[in-house]
């Protein structure tokens, strides 16, 4: 437990249960009573992952594993995307009280539950509020010395916008095929080409598939060719996928690195996904984003 202590002269902690982590009280102390009301909420989801881990070891070994670990990952990511929408609310609700510093900090398992570079604007809102009351405070000190870091990687990030700005012609990106083979993205030139991002454990990523093998189906005659950039840990589960979807004729490559992947931060693909750059037949770029309609629209202008 934390207790975040100012002024106050008593605080009194107390708990029906014999693990008091699991339900306990603070009174007469604000911060650590709103601190403690987040690490209950954090607890819940805890276990519900528990839950979901035992569930894991308990199918690992069975026939069906792949398609239960699918439905397990689909989950995680509910209970995960459900914490950080209140660690979030919570931030912008009581930005004023140390508690969201301690709550910016924060992790789900091994996961930060809000990340400097993505949730930039909520980092600096508590900077903001806390400034007012707790300029000299040690730990305030610390977080804006990361918050200088995080500044200078979005710099990085603007620089890596520049080059890959409409009109520009891509870098190139060299990654394995499911066969091991080392497959760069500019042997393609010549033809129309999807630079596509996703994830065989993606809802979003395998509903996409499907849409997007339906529109280049239907393109005209110079067909885009679909250079399938996958965020993998598992060759197993990425290739079944890719069976499943029945989208075996496109190019698709991946560094085992799953969300950490080289390609992520080399083309400055959001988190959330799936992701297309389009390229015309000299690679160079034309759309990037997740507009499924626009993406279409420069499809039809390439493929006349």
């Amino acid at each position: 437990m934390t207790l975040i202590i100012e002024n106050e002269k008593e605080v009194e902690l107390s708990s029906d249960l014999p693990n008091i982590r699991n339900n306990y009280v603070v009174k007469g102390s604000p911060d650590s009573e709103l601190y403690r009301d987040f690490e209950m909420f954090l607890e819940v989801n805890r276990n519900k992952v528990d839950s979901l881990t035992r569930t894991y070891s308990d199918y690992q070994r069975s026939p069906g594993f792949r398609n239960v670990k699918t439905s397990l990952d689909n989950t995680y990511q509910e209970i995960f995307e459900n914490q950080r929408n209140y660690s979030i609310q919570f931030v912008k609700n009581h930005c004023n009280s140390l508690a969201a510093l301690l709550v910016l900090n924060r992790r789900f398992g091994e996961r930060k539950i809000l990340a400097e570079d993505l949730d930039y604007e909520y980092f600096i809102t508590v900077d903001s509020c806390l400034s007012i009351n707790y300029k000299d405070f040690k730990h305030l000190v610390e977080f804006e010395k990361r918050l200088d870091a995080v500044k200078n990687n979005r710099k990085i990030y603007e620089m890596t916008e520049k080059r890959l700005t409409i009109g520009n012609k891509i870098p190139d990106i060299e990654l394995e095929n499911p066969s091991g083979k080392k497959i760069n993205l500019y042997s393609l030139q010549g033809k129309p080409v999807i630079l596509y991002f996703w994830a065989s454990w993606d809802k979003d990523s395998r509903r996409y598939n499907l849409i997007l093998k339906d529109l280049v189906n239907k393109a005209g005659k110079d067909k885009p060719q679909v250079f399938a950039i996958g965020f993998e840990s598992y060759k197993d589960v990425w290739t079944d996928a890719i069976k499943s979807d029945q989208i075996q004729d496109w190019t698709h490559v991946t560094d085992y690195l799953g969300a950490s992947s080289s390609a992520k931060t080399m083309f400055n693909v959001p988190d959330k996904f799936p992701y297309f750059l389009f390229l015309d037949k000299n690679l160079i770029i034309k759309y990037k984003g997740n507009n499924l309609n626009e993406l279409g629209s420069q499809i039809n202008k390439e493929s006349k």
